[in-house]
């Protein structure tokens, strides 16, 4: 039995993950490893998804959310951590 996220690549679909966390995005880390095994096409971001990456990874972000010392800006700090990895997956929808 082979791997069911890449099968589903193998079938033409794509998996996005529907999370993001500081930790995730750094080279080598966990979204490099599911990209390059063709496990995940790509990432989704929300308010909420926001929000749950600030609550997780709290420590990630708290120089920021001190040096902002409000919300709606470490807010943008998680958005820019969605943005900056666009190009990990922007070959995606080239490809399919």
């Amino acid at each position: 039995m082979g791997n069911p996220l890449q099968d589903l690549n193998g079938l033409g679909r794509s998996v996005w993950l529907d999370s993001i966390k500081r930790s995730y995005l750094g080279q080598g880390n966990y979204l490099d490893r599911l990209i390059g095994a063709h496990e995940v096409s790509g990432l989704t971001s929300n308010p909420s998804i926001f929000n749950m990456a600030l609550d997780s990874d709290s420590d990630e972000y708290a120089e920021q959310l001190v040096a902002v010392g409000q919300r709606p800006a470490a807010e943008r700090a998680v958005g820019a951590d969605a943005v900056g990895r666009a190009g990990s997956v922007r070959p995606v929808p080239a490809a399919v």
